[in-house]
């Protein structure tokens, strides 16, 4: 339902508390909005940053298994990130995805775009940009779609999509 024809007073009845004990701890909607927004992109940062080493390593698979616990975590709260990430929720928590998603792209790829200036260096920096959209693109999908791939198989993909797509390449032209 779109936020705006969501009101305090059914939201409260729905769970069971009464309206003041919600303004004890959110000033409107757009407040709670922004908590529960800000909480699982927090969750998504702390399983990322336990997993960096992987994230940054150049070893076979180890890559993949850096997306397996942020996409296990996204599938236990399925109903409420679908929810945050659909077309009537607020840009807050599909720009904090794709926030994140650039910083470890830069992390990943910096000193290989470092040796680079003028068009070569826009060139690559626009195939880096047409896969970080892709990958936020692909995870929201996923998302909205009822997660019809496991964790494993998404970030299976999502290797691919990082490391083999123009990535691969970006190198080289």
């Amino acid at each position: 339902m779109p936020l705006e024809r969501i009101h305090i007073k059914t939201l409260t009845e729905a769970a069971g508390i009464n309206r003041g004990t919600f303004y004890l701890h959110y000033f409107n909607l757009e407040d709670l909005l922004e908590s529960i927004e800000n909480e699982h992109l927090e969750a998504i940062i702390q399983l990322g940053n336990k997993a960096r080493h992987l994230y940054l390593s150049t070893k076979d698979g180890e890559f993949m298994r850096y997306f397996i616990p942020i996409f296990q975590y996204m599938e236990k709260h399925h109903k409420v990130i679908k929810i945050i990430s659909g077309p009537h929720s607020r840009p807050h928590f599909r720009e904090g995805l794709l926030k994140i998603i650039r910083q470890n792209a830069m992390a990943r790829f910096e000193s290989l775009l470092s040796g680079y200036r003028g068009k070569d260096l826009i060139i690559r920096e626009f195939l880096m940009e047409s896969v970080i959209n892709g990958t936020q693109g692909i995870l929201i999908r996923w998302i909205q779609s009822d997660m019809n791939l496991s964790p494993e198989e998404l970030a299976r993909l999502m290797s691919l999509i990082v490391l083999k797509s123009p990535m691969e390449n970006m190198f080289t032209l």
